[in-house]
């Protein structure tokens, strides 16, 4: 399985948040925080759905993830970290497990993730607002990339565009 690119080498704060990430989820392939990571970045699971997620919900040969309210499609990439972690952690039920095999809870995970952040080197930001961050910027590129289809872009198109209301365009 592959990895993804590496980001360019980054040029302003939200480039470097990334870039850095990128070095995180790399270096941190095999933890279980590692994992979280990259099941909070990529597919963007929530917390609680990491949390709750078990083996039964993955299904690596179709690449998806079977939520209750939605199924998540996988890269390359985080199907091979699966495959891996998988690997290593036998018949547990949860993805995420304590030693025991229990679930960890949000609160524990939310730890894990925020020290991994700071020792990665992302101490001004947290999981929640890199998401929001990322989100944001691709949402300004499917717009951009709409204006220069079209030429120009009215507020009902954005809105259609993005999925949302036009007062949240």
């Amino acid at each position: 399985f592959g990895t993804p690119n590496a980001p360019e080498e980054p040029e302003t704060d939200g480039e470097t948040d990334e870039y850095l990430l990128w070095r995180i989820l790399q270096a941190q392939r095999g933890t279980d925080a590692g994992l979280a990571l990259w099941l909070a970045w990529y597919p963007r699971l929530s917390a609680r759905e990491i949390v709750a997620l078990t083996w039964d919900a993955v299904d690596l040969r179709a690449g998806v993830i079977h939520l209750p309210n939605r199924e998540v499609s996988l890269t390359k990439a985080v199907c091979g970290v699966l495959v891996e972690a998988r690997a290593r952690r036998g018949e547990r039920a949860y993805v995420i497990a304590s030693p025991t095999g229990a679930p960890v809870n949000e609160a524990r995970l939310s730890v894990m993730l925020r020290e991994l952040l700071l020792r990665g080197g992302i101490e001004h930001k947290t999981l929640r607002t890199l998401l929001a961050d990322a989100s944001r910027r691709q949402d300004e590129e499917r717009l951009l990339s709409l204006a220069r289809r079209r030429g120009s872009v009215t507020l009902r198109a954005a809105a259609d565009e993005l999925g949302v209301p036009k007062n949240t365009a």
